[in-house]
């Protein structure tokens, strides 16, 4: 279920990339040729630099390839995946020399870091905005409040 939905997924944004192509017997004199779209970021791309954009069709097409052979693994046969062991980064780790991009995902996906001292000092930061005579401030207020916390300590310590 989830390799077809992927795979139509992939089907639905390959056909929105590619242009339209047309044969000279169907394409009338009065219609236009239909203008390629360029994707949001590589309307920024430097047009000198076809270097970079000849790598990034082959990042994409690793990329590409990478995902069909995800969706061909036979993932009823996997030692890590039974039922007594469920461990995700495990087989992520497993598969890591053939599928080295999504394994990296993964581990970032599925890895939980072992204290949040980022979230203690978010809670702490909002408890010195909101102490116990300013509870009637906006909500709204007080996220904007401790963003520029936030962004003010996060400049101060990687400037």
């Amino acid at each position: 279920l989830v390799r077809a939905r992927v795979a139509k997924l992939m089907e639905m944004a390959q056909i929105d990339n590619n242009e339209e192509v047309l044969s000279p017997a169907t394409m009338s004199p009065t219609s236009p040729p239909h203008k390629k779209l360029k994707s949001y970021a590589t309307q920024f791309h430097d047009d000198t630099d076809l270097d970079e954009t000849s790598s990034n069709m082959t990042i994409e097409k690793h990329a590409h390839r990478e995902l069909e052979i995800y969706l061909q693994l036979n993932l009823t046969n996997c030692k890590c995946l039974n039922d007594d062991i469920d461990n995700l980064l495990l087989f992520w780790k497993e598969q890591e020399h053939v599928l080295p991009n999504m394994s990296r995902l993964a581990k970032q996906i599925f890895s939980i870091p072992a204290f949040s001292a980022a979230v203690e000092r978010a809670f702490s930061s909002a408890g010195i905005v909101v102490p116990q005579r300013r509870t009637n401030i906006n909500p709204s207020i007080v996220n904007d409040i401790i963003l520029i916390r936030s962004a003010a300590a996060y400049l101060k310590t990687h400037t």
